[in-house]
């Protein structure tokens, strides 16, 4: 109902019935104001609904857990946490997916909560998933007590933490390896306090300087005294320097130890400056680099005394680092020259030529590239250079090793002109041997075979004069002796001819060069009952004559060489044209020759076949046939006459 002051009154009406003895009904009633009531209910209700909405939607899990461990009912954020069904979970009492390792202390938070003696807990814990998954949770566990202050039901708010829990073990881990590192690497931590002038080392700082703790001032002076003498002054200025921020703490020097060994340290740092720009503070490593220093030392030795010319570049501006003294014998720069400027500066190297040397360099590691580097008097001095990338304190260079071949190859060219004056010298007595050959043999054909043609001539028409009529034993006995001499001149005849044809076969000048090949084939097959199958595939080559000559006689040569060494049976000769090359190919059946006999210097008859072949244009190729054996020599000349 609406009261006087138009506020809603909320009434609760008791009625009750009373019969008279007449049978009369009467009613009784009270109304009692409920509106306090009726606003605590609403204000339930409202409290409800909006539990219910938070409990729903939450991003985190939640679920109402009985006395008993059973989830009661789970909002839909920890359903798909855990992968379960509500009806699956309703089952499981929680320590079912707990982890196993946690399952004890939760449960036993649990009883606690539930015995009153803890409103609440809140713990990290793992749980396992319905798909076998670990995931770390946060859980906050709160009781719902009823009236005798005992928890009927508790209700657990889970945060997947999964994540951070991960990362907080990967941060223990590198932690862990960060400082073991810096304790293998022998690094040490320094924080000084500039305004109070308090110096601050840990453990790994008093080994390298071989100080005790207790014995360690803890101040400026302290660390000064630790200094060597000769570089105090130096490493005072630069950490001036660097209060004064004109640069980094970045300081090199050398510590005397207690014990009286000298030791290298680098001390690295940052300074930090107040609002005003005073420094109040700096915090820095120390490095032990005793063993980086002796190293460089021995390098420096060793670099020096290398006995060929060799320098360190930087990688940044291809600028000298270090040059050594065989280097500065060569090319005649001092070090103090060099230092600083570029190889392609000093060297003349063209610009063309610099970006080719610069692409080299990149790939690193080279061996033996040629190199041609001026002097300081401008000379030219051949070269082979070798690189490495290597560092020097901290910055990537490169070390050149050179070689200096200058002599060698001047010695190189003076041995190639000496071979080609002996290339062209023998050339032209192979030419002088042949013009001298066709001279003799045409002397023998023409002179001496007209001369014993004349003479059989004579002798067969003195043969068949009155002698052949006569019956005087005398007679007789003159004639049988002119038919001996006959015989005699036409063996000789024979064997001019057989001589002028060896000298010169007159069928390489009148027919050409296959014609010559096949007409020695079927000679050589005449008087060494050895097979020769010849085979050409061209009808006959435009060659010139000396060149038809060479092959011809390579040709000659690889026969003999069948007949005296191979002991084969059956030799294929072929000969074909391929793409403006004549291809002579000789295959034999034989035992094949030889490595050592192909380079054996003795081998005079491969080797003069080869500077025939060479005067000619063309080459050849002399290997084993097979692993059955036989020998194959493949000469190829070029037709074409350049």
């Amino acid at each position: 109902m609406i009261g006087k002051d138009g506020q809603v009154v909320w009434l609760s009406d008791i009625v009750s019935v009373h019969i008279t003895p007449d049978g009369r009904v009467h009613l009784c009633g009270v109304m009692l104001d409920s509106t306090e009531r009726r606003r605590v209910e609403d204000a339930l209700d409202d409290s409800e609904n909006r539990f219910r909405a938070m409990f729903e939607h939450s991003g985190s899990g939640m679920a109402l857990v009985d006395i008993d461990g059973h989830p009661v009912e789970c909002n839909p954020a920890l359903l798909k946490m855990l992968g379960y069904t509500a009806q699956e979970l309703r089952a499981m009492p929680f320590p079912e997916f707990t982890h196993p390792d946690d399952r004890a202390n939760d449960w036993e938070l649990y009883r606690e909560l539930q015995a009153g003696k803890r409103e609440r807990y809140e713990i990290d814990k793992r749980y396992i998933t319905k798909d076998g998954r670990t995931i770390w949770v946060n859980l906050v566990v709160t009781s719902l007590t009823n009236d005798r202050g005992l928890a009927k039901y508790v209700l657990g708010m889970v945060q997947d933490i999964t994540e951070r829990k991960h990362a907080q073990e990967e941060l223990l881990t590198v932690s862990e390896r960060l400082r073991l590192a810096t304790r293998a690497a022998n690094i040490g931590i320094w924080d000084w306090d500039v305004v109070h002038d308090r110096l601050v080392w840990d453990e790994a700082s008093y080994r390298i300087f071989g100080v005790d703790k207790e014995r360690f001032g803890g101040a400026y002076e302290a660390w000064a005294g630790s200094v060597a003498p000769a570089d105090l002054q130096e490493a005072q200025r630069q950490v001036q320097a660097s209060l004064r921020g004109e640069r980094e703490v970045n300081i090199e020097y050398r510590i005397v130890c207690p014990d009286g060994s000298i030791h290298f340290v680098q001390s690295i740092g940052q300074t930090f400056r107040d609002s005003d720009g005073r420094p109040y503070r700096m915090v820095g490593v120390n490095y032990d680099i005793t063993e980086r220093k002796l190293a460089e030392e021995r390098f420096a030795t060793a670099f020096h005394a290398i006995p060929e010319p060799s320098v360190i570049l930087r990688a940044s501006d291809r600028t000298f680092l270090e040059v050594n003294e065989r280097w500065q014998s060569i090319f005649g720069y001092t070090a103090d020259e060099a230092i600083g400027r570029t190889s392609a500066n000093l060297h003349g190297v063209p610009e063309e030529d610099r970006a080719h040397y610069g692409l080299l360099l990149e790939k690193g590691s080279l061996r033996d590239v040629p190199v041609d580097l001026k002097t300081k008097q401008g000379e030219v001095r051949h070269m082979t250079v070798s690189t490495e990338r290597i560092v020097v304190n901290g910055e990537v260079c490169y070390i050149l090793l050179g070689r200096d071949i200058t002599d060698h190859k001047e010695a190189a060219k003076e041995l190639d002109s000496s071979r080609e004056q002996l290339r062209a010298l023998s050339d032209r007595f192979r030419k002088a041997k042949e013009e001298e050959a066709v001279r003799i043999a045409r002397e023998l054909h023409d002179e001496m075979g007209g001369a014993l043609t004349s003479l059989k001539w004579g002798l067969t028409k003195l043969r068949e004069s009155d002698l052949r009529r006569s019956t005087n034993s005398a007679d007789v006995e003159t004639c049988r002796r002119i038919d001996e001499m006959v015989g005699t001149v036409d063996t000789t005849i024979n064997a001019v001819r057989r001589i002028a044809s060896e000298l010169r076969p007159g069928v390489l000048d009148d027919l050409g060069l296959v014609a010559a090949i096949e007409w020695h084939a079927r000679q050589f097959e005449t008087e060494t009952s050895i097979r020769c199958r010849f085979e050409s595939q061209v009808e006959n080559v435009e060659i010139r004559r000396d060149r038809a000559t060479a092959v011809f006689r390579i040709y000659q040569e690889t026969m003999t060489n069948v007949l005296r060494h191979s002991h084969a049976t059956r030799v294929n000769i072929l000969i074909e044209q391929d793409q403006g090359t004549l291809v002579l190919e000789v295959s034999d059946n034989g035992r094949g020759i030889t490595d050592s006999e192909k380079l054996n210097p003795s081998s005079l008859g491969i080797l003069g076949m080869r500077e025939r072949a060479h005067s000619a244009g063309g080459t050849i190729d002399v290997r084993c046939r097979d692993s059955k054996g036989g020998t194959t020599v493949v000469v190829r000349l070029p037709l074409s006459e350049q």
